[in-house]
């Protein structure tokens, strides 16, 4: 039998043990929870797979690991998510209610569901059970749900509810995982765990696991990058044909026969992630960090990303260097390698403006003015709008629609300039007391231009709240960019500015903007 079979999950895993390690001990001691990223075929199932058995073979008995694959979950609304989270959870554990058809809300309605199931769940596990929920294949949701709300949902069991205690979540996934975990989204709760290539210790116990000579080790490592995908492939090859034992040939083979899983990781790196792959690759080396800077890309989250991915060794986080050299030509072959020349600049027209909605705090206004111009963006008032339209009695729709032409994006300033509570008449005892009391709120026709430019342009529009104010319900499953003086803050308005389509070189060559404005209320 091939040892190297890798169609089956988990077979001759060797690799993340300190990964492991460290999970399994916040998992019991910590509660903590967290999300595993890595590229296609880099582990991410054998690692779930790994750690499930581990904790069912060390763990006390009272935490217990659960596994879910969102591919056959494939969930289209945030009841369909929670109905199978709560199948899961009450699997095998006897006297627990079974779960309905449907959920109306969270809470009260899965909240509930769980309270109903608690004793059973004591009865069987003792009064201090933990559930570890292994979700494979976590982000196949962020496309097929129509919004944030099973997130939100999410978070708020998590962290916020009365069974918080009682869950955990070890969510794996690619790319779009940093959607879902980055500062100011819903699951930024999750500690982060990033796969990649193998150490040399450990691709070095998966080679020897069928050559126990070692003799390739050096030419393979070089090809193979000690990515696992690719180098339990190749050694998958070489067993079949041991007696020849020819690299060479078994690297051949496995270009041909992987290629379309090469085409989907260079589909996944994205435009910019190839530009700086193939700045990697035609240098056949490490290269300085400075020489791959590219206008309007964000180099630490492209390298980030093709880290991950197995593609780089970021050891040397100065200069990294491609790891497995089989991807290496196969991409040289079949990319546009001209496009990746050190020199080459982008053809793209830049994509400069903004225009700016923004309530009475009028330094504020003038910090975001001063922040955006460090960003290398024209940021443009309501009024040039309205010229824009040369109509002097224009629409709100005629507005927007002139604004869009003249602009790539919108951003709209939320602001605690007025403050309003619920009419005391209409009050009742399960209102919060942010609707009791005055609380602080943006201006009125803030709120309204905010929700016109989201119903017409949610993607080129960016929303950012400075200072705490009250909730509004219609927009509460959109994220808001949490404005303060932090880095992390401002990185993050300028990854959503890139997002909406803006040009932005200098986040990456200058650094004004680090300082730029006082966002504080």
């Amino acid at each position: 039998m091939n040892p190297y079979d890798c169609s089956r999950p988990g077979n001759l895993f060797v690799g993340y043990r300190d990964i492991l390690r460290g999970m399994r001990e916040k998992l019991v001691e910590n509660r903590r929870s967290f999300s595993v990223q890595g590229g296609r075929r880099c582990g991410k199932t054998s690692l779930l797979k790994k750690l499930g058995e581990e904790l069912g073979a060390s763990a006390p008995a009272w935490l217990r690991w659960r596994p879910i694959d969102m591919q056959a979950v494939v969930p289209h609304t945030w009841a369909d998510l929670f109905l199978a989270i709560y199948r899961e959870m009450v699997a095998g554990i006897p006297g627990a209610p079974p779960a309905p058809d449907s959920l109306n809300h969270y809470d009260p309605d899965f909240l509930n569901l769980l309270d109903a199931a608690r004793p059973a769940m004591e009865a069987q596990l003792g009064h201090r059970w933990i559930t570890v929920l292994g979700v494979d294949d976590f982000d196949v949701a962020a496309v097929t749900l129509p919004d944030d709300r099973a997130f939100q949902h999410l978070r708020s069991l998590l962290m916020a509810s009365r069974h918080a205690d009682f869950v955990r979540l070890v969510a794996a996934g690619s790319s779009r995982m940093n959607d879902l975990i980055k500062a100011g989204s819903a699951l930024n709760n999750l500690d982060p765990v990033f796969l990649g290539i193998l150490p040399e210790a450990d691709a070095r116990e998966v080679l020897r696991a069928g050559f126990p000579d070692g003799k390739i080790e050096q030419e393979l490592f070089a090809a193979t990058g000690r990515h696992p995908y690719i180098l339990q492939g190749v050694l998958g090859y070489l067993w079949e044909d041991r007696d020849k034992l020819d690299l060479v040939a078994a690297c051949r083979r496995f270009t041909r026969d992987r290629m379309p899983t090469f085409k989907q990781w260079m589909k996944d790196m994205g435009e910019g992630g190839a530009k700086i792959y193939g700045k990697l690759a035609a240098a056949n080396g490490g290269v300085p960090v400075k020489a791959l800077k590219v206008r309007g890309l964000m180099l630490d989250d492209i390298l980030q990303t093709l880290s991950y991915h197995g593609l780089i060794d970021d050891a040397d986080p100065d200069r990294p260097r491609v790891s497995s050299d089989i991807f290496r030509r196969w991409f040289l072959q079949n990319a546009d390698v001209e496009a990746y020349s050190p020199t080459q600049e982008p053809a793209a027209t830049p994509v400069k403006k903004v225009f700016v909605v923004h309530g009475r705090d009028q330094k504020i206004r003038a910090s975001m003015f001063h922040f955006l111009r460090e960003l290398g963006l024209e940021p443009l008032e309501w009024g040039d709008l309205v010229e824009a339209t040369g109509n002097p009695t224009p629409t709100i729709i005629e507005v927007l629609r002139a604004g869009f032409e003249v602009a790539q994006a919108a951003v709209v300033i939320f602001t605690p300039d007025d403050e309003a509570r619920l009419n005391s008449k209409f009050c009742t005892d399960e209102d919060p007391a942010d609707e009791r009391e005055l609380t602080p709120q943006p201006r009125p026709n803030v709120i309204f231009e905010a929700g016109m430019v989201m119903a017409h342009f949610p993607r080129r529009t960016v929303i950012v709240q400075i200072g705490k104010m009250r909730q509004f319900t219609d927009l509460s499953g959109i994220h808001f960019v949490k404005l303060d003086n932090s880095m992390d803050a401002r990185r993050e308005l300028a990854r959503r500015l890139r997002m909406a389509g803006c040009e932005i070189g200098a986040a990456e060559t200058e650094t004004g903007w680090h300082t730029a404005g006082k966002f504080e209320v």
